[in-house]
């Protein structure tokens, strides 16, 4: 499902095993102690999926494809 929220940003849903979620906020919780900025599930979310993606893509490009 998603909902046109901005012009740069749709909102997305989708299902993650509890275990994630879990996961997802305890990182969330670091985050937000080192930085000492609030920092909440969709933010995590969207900085791990940026750097796995950048990580991926640059994997990629080094393998020629």
């Amino acid at each position: 499902m998603e909902v046109q929220v901005s012009d740069s940003k749709k909102m997305t849903a989708f299902r993650l095993e509890e275990s994630l979620l879990r996961r997802l906020d305890r990182y969330s919780d670091r985050l937000a102690k080192e930085t000492g900025l609030p920092v909440n599930r969709a933010d995590v979310v969207r900085l791990l999926l940026t750097r796995g993606l950048e990580e991926a893509e640059h994997e990629q490009s080094r393998k020629g494809r």
